[in-house]
């Protein structure tokens, strides 16, 4: 073992239990239910940056490029921040009117455009250049898992209900 890190709380609630990190360029990021967007070096586990700006909840994910994280916060918005070593602040945000949320699901990029599910059973699309929703589909009434996105068109997921989904859009 190289190193560990935890942001402290010995409750798993607002710990990292849940999230899944990316890493670009020798540092991973990752939201834990802390509601804090946060950033170590590889090499060692120590903080670069913790970022509160947003209440980002364990859901982020990465452009296709490597340059912007994506984090779905527990309000209605999609937030993107540049992937860099000091704390970028937030570079835009998007209102994708979800309404609540706590699903700990990763944003998918691919094809130019960034994928995800909600706790309520709609999986949605935004283009991230124009800062756009591109589609939003109901396909049950529970969590989405992490979706599968074999195209811009092809989107396989699963709810917590059981329902596995291939969705093709026209």
């Amino acid at each position: 073992m190289l190193w560990k890190w935890n942001n402290g709380s010995a409750n798993r609630m607002f710990s990292p239990a849940m999230c899944t990190p990316v890493a670009k360029d020798g540092v991973v990021y990752f939201a834990a239910p802390d509601r804090v967007l946060t950033a170590l070096d590889v090499n060692n586990g120590s903080v670069l940056w913790r970022n509160k700006q947003a209440t980002v909840r364990e859901s982020i994910g990465m452009s296709e490029d490597g340059a912007l994280i994506f984090g779905k916060t527990m309000n209605d918005e999609v937030v993107a921040y540049r992937t860099q070593t000091t704390d970028p602040g937030i570079l835009w945000r998007l209102n994708m009117g979800f309404g609540y949320e706590h699903t700990p699901s990763m944003l998918i990029a691919k094809d130019k455009q960034v994928f995800f599910g909600t706790r309520n059973g709609v999986v949605y699309a935004f283009d991230p250049y124009s800062q756009k929703t591109v589609w939003a589909h109901k396909v049950d009434n529970s969590m989405v898992n992490t979706v599968n996105v074999i195209s811009k068109k092809s989107v396989l997921l699963a709810t917590m209900d059981g329902v596995v989904t291939l969705l093709t859009i026209k």
